[in-house]
């Protein structure tokens, strides 16, 4: 059965061998010139295989309208349809390109090109009055959207649907604006247009990530606090005690990154960073400031800064507590503690048999001497602070002590866990005085010139059998 051919205006039909009339092979030769007619393939697909009285709707609809609305009409029509024919993708000149990020701007990933970005990719904050714009190649295809809609100012190359979630274009470089109201995700898709057929897979993407304004802030969880000794720059918190009496150097410095909330963190270059201090020390800005400058600091726009820590010099020790702020927001938590005087001395005994060979090693470790100031503050004294009388090592029978940081690597001797920045006695036995000892140390403070001392009982012991 053929399909019924309306005379006047009606294309051929190759497949039932139906001859078009003269009026309809000029439409055709119109239409073939036509860049509008992207969807000429689709208007055979659309109508009913039957008489005129049975076409569908759209056909009754052109019916009334010139050969140019019917094209644009059976377009649209496709479109909300989701009708795409296959060919091949045709890689765009430039492909999606960013022009602007409405208010307020905010930073693309991508390579530029004059002064248009083309990512994959851009960010942008929610807001009634917030948009990404960008423009398209002048390439004839169809863009979809989801997640927002596509506006734009053009009159002339492309056909809006109705619900402006698609468009088609002709070979025109079109420029969009895109919402970004509401937080979320917006996807923009390009179908390059070959010969008449879509493609039907993208052959440019973009991907508009709508971020909550609060996102922009400085968060805790994104961004980063180091504290170390002295002036160091760490990658990591360090145990940090320092000396607090006059003439000290500079106790600690505090490493800081401030990034917003924004995936795993951006860096808020309009951050403004201060902070605090509660017990002992003063705080100045800088890594290795040559003075303090109070209690609270603060730096201008940036979204790193260096804090550094200092004593006050009044001798009083304890936990230090120093908040970091971004603004309002409590970005990190650092504690450390100062010292004042050395008011005990603990010998943490390494070997308490020590070989009477000189030549011995580690085994001529005796102890690990720390120190404690009245407040219970537990530190490592200065090595040139130790000393012993020449006439308590001649009673003791020995040929000598020694004090010094502990060299090499960490280690554990005899259970000891002994840390290469530990103070160690050293004790040289002779190979003839050997039996119970006990040794005197005294610790003479740099800057009070007070003195502790402290009893340090060992045994030296034969290394081989004499007999």
């Amino acid at each position: 059965m053929k399909r019924g051919l309306n005379q006047e205006n009606s294309l051929p039909d190759p497949e039932f061998g139906g001859e078009s009339s003269e009026s309809a092979r000029a439409i055709h030769y119109v239409v073939q010139k036509d860049t509008l007619m992207t969807y000429v393939s689709a208007l055979d697909a659309q109508a009913d295989p039957g008489n005129v009285s049975g076409s569908t709707i759209e056909r009754k609809k052109m019916s009334t309208k010139t050969i140019y609305k019917r094209i644009a009409l059976v377009a649209v029509a496709a479109l909300g349809a989701g009708v795409l024919s296959v060919a091949p993708a045709s890689a765009s000149a430039y492909g999606l390109r960013i022009l602007a990020n409405g208010t307020p701007a905010f930073a693309t990933t991508g390579s530029t090109v004059g002064a248009v970005n083309t990512p994959s990719t851009v960010t942008q904050t929610s807001g009634a009055n917030n948009f990404v714009s960008f423009i398209t190649s002048a390439d004839a295809g169809v863009l979809t959207i989801a997640g927002s809609t596509l506006n734009t100012a053009a009159t002339v190359g492309v056909s809006l649907a109705a619900d402006r979630l698609s468009a088609s274009q002709t070979a025109t470089q079109i420029t969009y604006t895109v919402p970004t109201r509401t937080p979320g995700t917006i996807t923009v898709n390009f179908f390059a247009t070959t010969g008449g057929a879509t493609s039907s897979t993208a052959s440019d993407s973009l991907v508009i990530t709508v971020i909550d304004a609060a996102q922009l802030l400085a968060s805790p969880t994104n961004s980063t606090s180091f504290i170390g000794s002295g002036s160091t720059v760490v990658g990591a918190d360090a145990s940090v005690t320092a000396s607090n009496l006059p003439g000290a150097n500079q106790a600690a410095n505090i490493v800081v990154t401030v990034n917003n909330g924004v995936g795993t963190g951006q860096a808020l270059n309009s951050a403004v960073i201060s902070a605090t201090i509660e017990g002992p020390g003063l705080l100045g800005i800088g890594s290795n400031t040559a003075a303090a400058t109070g209690r609270f600091v603060a730096q201008g726009a940036g979204a790193t800064a260096n804090i550094s820590v200092r004593a006050d010099q009044t001798g009083v020790g304890g936990t230090s507590t120093i908040k970091i702020y971004s603004g309002s927001t409590l970005i990190a938590t650092e504690t450390m503690k100062f010292h004042g005087v050395v008011s005990k001395l603990v010998a943490t005994p390494v070997l308490r048999s020590i070989s009477d060979l000189a030549a011995a090693g580690d085994t001529r470790f005796g102890a690990v001497i720390t120190a404690l100031d009245a407040g219970g503050t537990s530190f490592r004294p200065a090595a040139a602070d130790l000393s012993v009388a020449s006439a308590d090592v001649t009673a003791a029978g020995i040929a000598g002590v020694t004090f010094a940081t502990a060299a090499g690597i960490d280690r554990i001797i005899s259970g000891v866990s002994l840390k290469t920045t530990d103070v160690i006695m050293s004790v040289a036995p002779t190979a003839t005085k050997t039996g119970n000892k006990s040794i005197t140390i005294t610790h003479t403070d740099a800057v009070t010139s007070v003195k502790t001392t402290l009893a340090v009982p060992f045994t030296v012991g034969l290394d081989k059998a004499t007999t």
